[in-house]
């Protein structure tokens, strides 16, 4: 393995910030396979 591998984070939903509660309804159900977004634009 090469030292030099960046290791990154999988994003597996975004939810706008009016979806909040569904998000971490999503997370808490430990279906996601990676992070949770809740984008904020």
């Amino acid at each position: 393995m090469n030292c030099l591998q960046r290791i990154g984070s999988v994003i597996d939903t975004v939810y706008p910030l009016s979806q909040t509660a569904d998000a971490h309804r999503h997370y808490e159900t430990g279906h996601s396979k990676g992070r949770v977004v809740i984008s904020i634009d």
